[in-house]
C-alpha cells in the first residue's frame, strides 16, 4: 500500500512540476522581444527619457532589459515592443514612435504616429 501512495504522491509532484513549467514559459513568452544585437540594445536603453512632441505633448519613453513603457503627457505607462532600434510600437499595433538619431547614436527627436481610425 506504501508503494501505490509514493507513486500517486510521485505524479502529483510531476504534474505540479510540468504545470509550474508552463507557467513559467507563458510568462517568458509575455515579455517584449528585444531586437537581437547588442548594439541595437545599446541604442534602444540609451532612449529612455522625456520628449517633447511637435505639438507640445510630452512623451515619455522607459526601455530597460526586458521592458519597453510608453506613456504620453503623464498617463501611466504601456507596455509596448520595439520593432528595431529606431521604432517602437504599441501592443494594438496602432501607435508608433520613430526615433530620429544624430550621426553619434543619440536620439534628437522623436515622432508619434497613431493610424487613423475608420
Amino acid at each position: 500500500m506504501t508503494t501505490l501512495t509514493t507513486l500517486k504522491n510521485a505524479r502529483s509532484f510531476k504534474l505540479l512540476a510540468a504545470f509550474l513549467a508552463s507557467l513559467a514559459l507563458s510568462a517568458h513568452a509575455g515579455v517584449p522581444a528585444m531586437p537581437g544585437t547588442a548594439a541595437e540594445r545599446s541604442l534602444l536603453r540609451e532612449a529612455t527619457g522625456y520628449y517633447e512632441l511637435e505639438d507640445g505633448r510630452t512623451l515619455k519613453v522607459d526601455i530597460g532589459a526586458h521592458r519597453v513603457a510608453v506613456a504620453l503627457d503623464g498617463q501611466p505607462l504601456e507596455q509596448w515592443r520595439a520593432e528595431n532600434a529606431d521604432m517602437l510600437l504599441s501592443s494594438d499595433g496602432h501607435r508608433r514612435v520613430r526615433l530620429f538619431r544624430d550621426a553619434a547614436g543619440s536620439v534628437y527627436r522623436v515622432a508619434y504616429e497613431m493610424d487613423s481610425l475608420r
